[in-house]
């Protein structure tokens, strides 16, 4: 049976949040378009295909909202951020949002650093570092200044020279002694 749970505030809409049979959790996918400003009738089509439908567990679920019972179409809630992946900022900056294009924008490069941060030291990830630290490490591998890129790097464990991680000596002094 499937029952409302909790309701999830996302950008000033609170979405009821609900739990499936599969045992995910699912959220309507309309007041998400609506706060970001895309066409609602454009995405329901695209989340619909055979492929998005498989990758963001896409059906339709009877839900209460905004005062009454109706179908709507639901994604994993687990999948909000994959949907927001596929949404172009430039077109939401055009239909005259800036602030979700530029919030768009901000997710997509985060997200993108971290698969490539991910990738790059997935051996790392999988041996016990965490998501945090493969984020830390996408955004100072940006970091300009060769020197801060040192102390930054060091600080989480990886020798800037070789990329790997690095034990701490036996005093627990991840910088080792300096010369």
């Amino acid at each position: 049976m499937n029952k409302i749970s909790i309701n999830l505030n996302f950008s000033g809409a609170v979405l009821p949040m609900v739990d499936h049979e599969d045992g995910y959790q699912r959220v309507p996918l309309k007041p998400i378009c609506d706060v970001i400003g895309v066409e609602w009738e454009r995405q329901r089509k695209k989340v619909q295909t055979p492929y998005l439908t498989r990758r963001l567990g896409t059906g339709t679920q009877r839900m209460y909202w905004a005062g009454q019972e109706r179908e709507m179409v639901v994604i994993r809630f687990d999948r909000v951020g994959a949907y927001l992946s596929t949404i172009n900022p430039e077109s939401v900056r055009g239909a005259g949002n800036e602030e979700a294009a530029d919030f768009l924008e901000r997710k997509h490069q985060e997200w993108d650093d971290l698969i490539h941060a991910y990738e790059l030291h997935r051996g790392d990830l999988i041996n016990g570092r965490s998501v945090k630290e493969a984020l830390a490490i996408a955004r100072i591998k940006r970091m300009q200044d060769p020197i801060l890129k040192r102390l930054a790097l060091a600080k989480i464990g990886i020798d800037y020279d070789s990329g790997k991680p690095v034990a701490a000596d036996d005093t627990g002094n991840l910088f080792g002694t300096c010369q």
